[in-house]
Parts: structure tokens; C-alpha cells; sequence
């Protein structure tokens, strides 16, 4: 197995290993993250996932890419399972385009969305992206990094990309996922760029 499961100083190894596979039973319900998490099983390189509070709060919901020269390493994740992310589901993007797929188990804002679509509005949506969700958003960050090491490390460094990386990341992994859960019923908030949270 290519996922190493370690503690913070919150949790023991058991609540560790607990929480990391509720997580993944959770989202193995998505046939992408399912997919993801396979492929993460599967590679030579081990990803190491710290679960609980860490003592630095930025160390919580991110993916560390290992140091260049560091040799059978995906990187880490540090995950917090108590730790959610606000979003907002934006009906329209900054350009007044619309945004917001027009299916059902996207969701709606309840009779505010009907009366808005009467009067040619909608109302942005707020919710809450899970703990679980935001794992598999962080396994998508190690995929980018395994998919082109070099070019991945090279984003990091520039900085001004950041925002261009996580934004493919939210587009391909954390939105599919979502939409996918939400088909089956689950409770998900969604953002349609990676900057709508709250």
C-alpha cells in the first residue's frame, strides 16, 4: 500500500486510522475518488497522511509536495477530519456568465431559486464542503504532482500559478466527486471556483 497513515497530537493511531477509513469508505462511493484513491494505492511512491489537529494551524487540509532529490515520496497531507470548508455556490461567475449546472441534484436555494428564476435571478448558494471531500481535494494536489514532478514544483516556486493550480484541481477532482456524492444523495457543498469559500 502507497498511503501511510500517521497521527497529530490530538489523535492516537487508532482514532487515526479510524477517521482516514470512514473518510475513504465515504468517498470510494464516488467513482472518481474511488479511482484516485486506487491509483494512490497502487504507486511506488508512498503518501503519507497526517490526520488530526496539527499544532501549526496551516498545517491543516494541505498537500506538501516532497523536497526535489527526495527519492520515493508522493508527498504529505495533512488532514484534519473535523475540519470543513465554506463555500459558496455561485449561480454566476465574475464575468455575469452563468455558472451553476442545471441539473437536479446540483440544489437550489428552496422557493428563493424558484422566484429567482421567475424574475431572472439566482441566489448563490452556501454550504460546506466535508472533511472527506477535502482529503480526496488534497489526494488530487498529489496526482497533479505525480502526473509532472518537475513542472509541479516549478508552479509551487513561481507562486503568481497557485490559485491556476488549485483551480484545475477544484475543476477535475473536488467538483466531479461532489456532483457524483450529491447524485447519491449525499449533503455537499460545492464551489465552482477554487476562491468561493467562506
Amino acid at each position: 500500500m502507497a498511503i501511510r497513515v500517521r497521527h497529530n497530537a490530538n489523535l492516537n493511531g487508532l482514532q487515526a486510522r479510524q477517521a482516514f477509513d470512514e473518510a475513504m469508505r465515504y468517498l470510494k462511493r464516488s467513482a472518481l475518488a474511488a479511482d484516485i484513491i486506487a491509483d494512490l494505492e497502487s504507486i511506488n511512491d508512498l503518501l503519507t497522511v497526517y490526520v488530526g489537529k496539527d499544532p501549526n494551524p496551516k498545517k491543516s487540509n494541505v498537500y506538501g509536495h516532497p523536497p526535489e532529490g527526495e527519492v520515493g515520496s508522493a508527498g504529505t497531507i495533512y488532514w484534519d477530519p473535523a475540519v470543513t470548508v465554506g463555500v459558496k455556490d455561485k449561480a454566476m461567475n465574475r464575468k455575469g456568465e452563468r455558472v451553476r449546472p442545471d441539473v437536479a441534484w446540483v440544489g437550489k436555494a428552496g422557493l428563493w431559486s424558484c422566484c429567482g428564476r421567475i424574475f431572472g435571478t439566482e441566489r448563490d448558494v452556501l454550504g460546506a464542503i466535508s472533511a472527506p471531500v477535502c482529503l480526496v481535494h488534497e489526494m488530487g494536489h498529489a496526482m497533479q504532482f505525480l502526473s509532472d514532478k518537475a513542472e509541479y514544483r516549478r508552479i509551487k516556486k513561481s507562486g503568481g500559478a497557485r490559485v491556476d493550480l488549485e483551480q484545475i484541481n477544484t475543476q477535475a477532482i473536488e467538483q466531479p466527486i461532489i456532483l457524483e456524492l450529491r447524485a447519491i444523495g449525499a449533503a455537499e457543498g460545492i464551489r465552482w471556483h477554487y476562491l468561493d469559500t467562506v
